[in-house]
């Protein structure tokens, strides 16, 4: 994994901004400044309704989850005329066909992606009208590696100035799989273009609670593993970085307490507890606290099993 400093991502940053001129773009009903000049550095822009939005040069602008009308609005103002979700949820297809934004729903996971949907983001920065708006929910981690994976691929960036552009749109440190994606990133063959899924979705399948389960119980066994190693390094598992592991099942209940996601009440408060457990269990492991880990990790223990007698082996939720 690629170590880009941040005070190197501000500095770069700080130069697009200088770089910033009164450069701008008939969009339509107004023009509105679009992007920096500056080469492979990400600006931040003010889009209504919209988070965390940062353009990657002309044909590109990652971003959140659009928020109301006003934010297909104002995205149409800015040019998009495709929006790419790499969300767990469906984007709102309707209200963005109002605007004359197609969507499409690419959906990727907080630790990583295949080869395979990194060649379909490329390909659908290729094929589809741009400029392209790439948006996870809050804009921060999923979305802006997507659209470095689509910098990459379909605009030349270095695997370098792809890593110090997530730092600059705020992917996290702690998401080691997704800065994993881009620097190991390799352009994709022709070969591999042209056998890319081009249906470009405007929704995904994605995982089902029994494969979601699944995940949890391999992450919760790493657990095990580390805490009888005190929650410090896992002698030949070098694999296994406990907050990581802890971070990684945090995510999976977080998604799941999203308001497209339905499930009775009392799963919603077994969901939230153990969103809670391993939320605290991944902070005190940060932390070096070995008896607050281990508290976390009990508690995430209880609220499995809680959720086990009622659901294990039923489908009580659908997304």
């Amino acid at each position: 994994m690629f170590r880009i400093s941040r005070a190197r991502a501000a500095s770069a940053a700080l130069v697009a901004l200088l770089a910033i001129t009164a450069c701008s773009h008939d969009r339509g009903d107004k023009s509105v400044v679009a992007y920096s000049p500056a080469p492979h550095v990400p600006v931040p822009v003010e889009v209504e309704g919209i988070h965390n939005a940062f353009w990657l040069g002309p044909e590109l602008m990652s971003g959140s989850q659009p928020e109301g009308e006003i934010a297909f609005e104002s995205l149409a103002k800015h040019g998009i005329k495709t929006l790419i979700s790499v969300d767990g949820a469906a984007p709102d297809a309707e209200t963005a066909a109002k605007h004359g934004i197609r969507t499409v729903h690419l959906p990727i996971g907080y630790d990583g992606m295949t080869r395979e949907r990194q060649v379909e983001l490329v390909r659908a920065a290729k094929d589809l009208p741009g400029p392209i708006f790439v948006h996870c929910h809050h804009g921060k981690h999923r979305g802006p590696t997507a659209a470095a994976i689509i910098a990459m691929g379909d605009d030349g960036w270095t695997v370098e100035e792809a890593a110090a552009a997530q730092v600059t749109m705020g992917t996290a440190a702690e998401y080691a799989g997704l800065y994993a994606c881009v620097a190991e990133f390799t352009q994709p063959t022709a070969k591999e273009l042209k056998r890319a899924d081009d249906s470009f979705p405007t929704r995904s399948p994605v995982s089902d609670m029994a494969e979601a389960m699944v995940h949890i119980d391999e992450r919760w066994e790493s657990l095990k593993v580390a805490k009888a190693s005190e929650w410090t390094e896992v002698p030949g598992h070098p694999d296994v970085v406990p907050a990581h592991e802890a971070l990684m099942v945090r995510e999976v209940f977080t998604e799941w307490a999203r308001p497209e996601f339905s499930a009775p009440d009392d799963f919603k408060q077994m969901n939230a507890d153990m969103e809670k457990a391993a939320a605290d269990l991944e902070s005190a492991i940060r932390a070096g606290d070995t008896a607050a880990a281990n508290a976390a990790f009990a508690a995430g223990n209880a609220a499995c099993k809680a959720c086990h007698v009622v659901y294990r082996n039923t489908s009580p939720v659908r997304r």
